[in-house]
């Protein structure tokens, strides 16, 4: 990671565990970066750490917003390009693992149809939600970069075979990813995925 100062990044999912590492690795680097997160007191920890250990100028923000709520990921890529004046890179990593949630994600039959809507509207269509909102700007300088988590559950079916709804969200984020790849790589917007696990 080297060359990002004075570029500004949005960690979409931010306040805790790779969303957090990476906000600070990049503002180490002399990146800017939004925090941004559903849990805001864990999105503020987070940009706080980075500020205390920002180089070369670098700033980062915590903003709240909801991966499955259209005007809230506006909100965000808003905020960001009225704070910093730029969007030069989104990374997705917020996903749905409230114990409610994913702690009901089972089996095809035990599985209710909420959890796989939940889990969807979250894990995948909260992905395509922060790239409407983001794409056009990078498209509009000609450079950016999109980094999604997906997970090994993506092509596995795991030591235990449940969570099919996470495991299908993930699936349809490497699929995502690839779509975006294809058709706006060439244009200067690199796509990339993240498989931990």
């Amino acid at each position: 990671m080297r060359g990002l100062t004075g570029k500004t990044f949005i960690i979409a999912g931010g306040a805790t565990g790779i969303g957090a590492g990476t906000a600070l690795r990049l503002v180490e680097e002399g990146a800017n970066v939004v925090v941004g997160d559903i849990n805001l007191e864990g999105a503020e920890a987070t940009a706080a750490r980075c500020n205390d250990a920002a180089a070369h100028g670098a700033h980062a923000i915590a903003v709240h917003f909801d991966l499955s709520d259209d005007a809230s990921v506006t909100a965000l890529a808003t905020r960001t390009l009225d704070h910093f004046g730029a969007i030069h890179g989104l990374f997705n990593v917020g996903a749905d693992l409230r114990p409610d949630n994913i702690g009901r994600d089972l089996t095809a039959l035990d599985t209710d149809l909420e959890v796989w809507q939940r889990t969807l509207d979250v894990n995948l269509l909260g992905y395509v939600r922060t790239t409407k909102a983001v794409l056009p700007h990078l498209l509009a300088q000609g450079v950016g970069s999109i980094v999604n988590t997906s997970s090994g559950a993506a092509v596995s079916a795991g030591s235990d075979g449940k969570r099919p709804a996470y495991a299908a969200s993930k699936s349809a984020v490497n699929a995502f990813t690839r779509h975006l790849a294809r058709n706006y790589g060439p244009k200067g917007v690199r796509s990339n995925g993240v498989m931990p696990g």
